[in-house]
């Protein structure tokens, strides 16, 4: 018999003696006016209390899931799958920390296209292929971490990777993709490892915020920069707005921030304002800016805040700036376009018309929080500080980057509802530099077409020989890049 999760009566139909439910994480809180399924399917056992058998198969999602809650609750085992080496006869349990694949490669896609990975047995250093990995499987066992005397609920973890349909090249191109997005590393983390996915995000300190200064000042590029973007969040008087630069791997750094009084100021900041490159005489302008269009009423009562942003946009938009709109539930992209100006009759984009883009600013708020995780420092033996990480996506201040900033960056903070959904809570008044931050996040974001990569690729692409060249050549470079995109 088949039922369905979200059916009362479906799951409340017939008694059973055999029970399987199927991706229990994804089931919802209630099936209709009643208990949770769950609940519902295992009253249909009751006729059979010494011979029932119920199977719980799921990969786990977060920390509000059933799966993770039923294996630390309810079960009396744990069990781990054990492969055991073809070669040395060693039983051992898989982990990732034992995968190898060339360090100099870091592409995901050149890895599985040349099959590069392997795993490494912890007894003789054989390294496995996906052949010899699929042989130490089938020479395997389940063993649990602590035996139980006749137990009556056993759980069992199986990572993706003893799957013979699941290639080893697959699970490190997984985990070098998350290595570079917080969404794809939770992909590896449920998916891969099997493991329930656990909220990092942590309440900081303004302090903790300012440790992210660097040595620039305010109002200068570093060498490293491909393009500058600039978020702009609109208030019922004037706009707050940040300028941030960004190199190819979205390591990214705080130019300048501030409140905009007017229209003419933000049009001056546009268009009519470019940014010192250090060490050089070059400079550098705003390629791409988003500008929240929330509503609200004016003073003048005739127009909404709404319809003079979108009035101003279609006269001064020019292709640099873009206006955006908080999505109201998560999307599978970050960025998504929508058309306003349309024609009446036959609802066609009209040519040149308004587009606005659908920002999830819920994503970008977890990303920006990531990103200041990135970059964490080195410590010796004793605690000192010796390095730190070199990684990508970092997130740096400029030199004179005040409280005041990184206040309306911690004005908001993840928490969940009764129902495990996570929410931003407001636990500040002022978060207009964070939602500005966000929306300069999203002018980088590869979602939002061309990308700031794209743009990389163009400028190499100009750049002769392909290295990249002196600075005047990729100026021209971004130049006709622009005009392109216009």
């Amino acid at each position: 018999m088949m039922a369905w999760a979200t059916s009362a009566a479906e799951i409340s139909s017939e008694s059973v003696q055999y029970l399987i439910r199927d991706e229990i994480d994804k089931f919802p809180n209630f099936s209709g006016k009643e208990a949770d399924p769950r609940s519902l399917s295992d009253m249909r056992t009751n006729a059979y209390p010494e011979t029932k058998k119920i199977l719980d198969l799921s990969t786990p999602t977060d920390e509000s899931g059933l799966i993770g809650k039923a294996v630390e609750t309810e079960a009396d085992e744990l069990r781990h799958y054990y492969a055991v080496c073809p070669i040395c006869g060693e039983a051992q349990l898989m982990e990732f920390e034992r995968f190898a694949w060339p360090k100099a490669v870091m592409e995901p896609r050149e890895i599985v296209r040349k099959r590069l990975a392997s795993y490494q047995c912890c007894a003789c250093g054989m390294l496995w292929n996906d052949y010899m990995r699929d042989q130490a499987v089938r020479l395997g066992h389940w063993h649990a971490e602590v035996s139980v005397d006749r137990p009556r609920c056993v759980a069992f973890h199986l990572p993706s990777w003893y799957s013979p349909f699941v290639s080893l090249s697959s699970v490190v191109a997984a985990h070098l993709r998350g290595l570079e997005d917080p969404a794809k590393k939770m992909v590896f983390v449920t998916q891969h490892e099997a493991k329930v996915w656990k909220e990092t995000i942590t309440p900081q300190k303004e302090s903790k915020i300012l440790e992210h200064r660097c040595s620039l000042p305010a109002l200068t590029v570093p060498k490293a920069a491909v393009a500058l973007t600039c978020g702009i969040d609109c208030q019922k008087f004037g706009f707050w707005f940040v300028v941030r630069a960004w190199a190819e791997d979205l390591t990214s750094w705080l130019i300048q921030y501030g409140f905009l009084a007017t229209f003419d100021d933000v049009e001056a900041l546009l268009f009519n304002t470019s940014y010192r490159v250090e060490c050089s005489d070059d400079s550098m302008e705003i390629w791409r800016a988003a500008m929240d269009t929330g509503g609200g009423d004016t003073d003048s009562g005739e127009w909404t805040r709404t319809e003079e942003i979108y009035m101003w946009l279609r006269e001064k938009g020019r292709g640099r700036i873009f206006g955006t709109k908080g999505a109201s539930h998560s999307q599978l992209q970050r960025v998504r376009a929508t058309v306003i100006d349309k024609l009446p009759h036959s609802s066609k984009p009209i040519p040149g018309g308004l587009e606005l883009r659908l920002v999830d600013a819920a994503a970008f708020k977890e990303l920006l929080h990531w990103r200041l995780e990135r970059g964490a420092p080195i410590l010796d033996d004793q605690g000192n500080r010796i390095g730190e990480k070199k990684e990508s996506q970092r997130f740096f201040l400029h030199a004179e980057t005040e409280e005041d900033y990184a206040s309306q960056i911690l004005a908001e903070e993840l928490c969940r509802d009764k129902k495990g959904r996570k929410f931003w809570k407001r636990v500040r008044k002022s978060n207009h530099l964070l939602d500005a931050e966000c929306l300069a996040a999203a002018c980088a974001d590869s979602s939002w077409l061309p990308s700031l990569r794209m743009l990389a690729e163009w400028m190499k692409q100009e750049a002769k020989p392909a290295v990249y060249a002196t600075r005047p050549s990729v100026e021209v470079a971004r130049s006709r890049w622009m005009e392109h995109s216009r």
